[in-house]
């Protein structure tokens, strides 16, 4: 929608503000004088350029700055939200939000035939990825993959998290070799494709998606009832 500086709401991305900021027009001009300011998944948002400059600009006439996330927690041990906001205010817990009604209650199991994380190794501080994949595509271990889905989860629609590209790709042709209607999802796959991808979950004919990490901040998917993560972190973030 057009600018409207004068707003009582103004919303806009940090990509936009940045592009705007490129072609020289003030950070007044776009986003007035604002009493309050909101940064959605904060995590991430509080640590770019831009927001920074907008920080910069409107501390000093007052503006009081709001960061909302669901995952405090940044992966660099050199950052971290303390340096950015000076109180903490934490919400419900999955828990509290299920019995409110906003989150749906889930069941959790551990599967333990497709990765040995003894094997593992781990670099700055966290599994390798390579080495996940290289795991998680052994045959017998596609194998279990697939066959711990048809024991768990085989009459819901799901999302089949991997770690690489390589592994979601075989996961993908595992169940589909299975006779188990399943598609990839990456991060060149168009957005167009993705919405095809979408309906044919939705609408019966896909049963599983195969992916990485692309879907994740920004989607929305309310029939899917299942989550196959297939790798391992130490990270409390991820």
């Amino acid at each position: 929608r057009p600018l409207d500086p004068d707003a009582p709401v103004v919303v806009a991305s940090l990509q936009t503000v940045a592009a705007r900021l490129r072609r020289g027009i003030p950070l007044d001009d776009l986003l007035g004088t604002p009493g309050l300011i909101v940064a959605d998944e904060a995590h991430n948002t509080a640590f770019q350029d831009t927001y920074l400059a907008i920080e910069a600009h409107y501390l000093s006439r007052g503006s009081i700055f709001l960061g909302l996330t669901a995952t405090p927690w940044r992966l660099s041990k050199k950052e971290w939200l303390g340096q950015r906001f000076d109180a903490l205010v934490v919400g419900p817990q999955p828990p509290d939000i299920i019995k409110m009604g906003g989150a749906v209650p889930c069941r959790g199991f551990t599967l333990t035939g497709a990765l040995d994380l003894d094997k593992l190794q781990v670099r700055r501080g966290d599994f390798v990825d390579s080495d996940i994949s290289k795991q998680a595509t052994r045959p017998e271990a596609l194998a279990y993959v697939v066959g711990e889905w048809l024991r768990l989860a085989s009459d819901r629609p799901t999302l089949m998290v991997g770690a690489t590209v390589h592994q979601a790709d075989q996961t993908c042709q595992a169940f589909n070799k299975a006779g188990i209607p399943a598609e990839l999802i990456i991060g060149s796959t168009s957005m167009g494709d993705r919405r095809a991808i979408f309906e044919r979950v939705d609408a019966g004919t896909t049963r599983v998606i195969c992916s990485v990490g692309c879907l994740t901040a920004g989607f929305n998917l309310p029939c899917l009832e299942a989550i196959l993560y297939v790798r391992a972190t130490k990270s409390k973030a991820l």
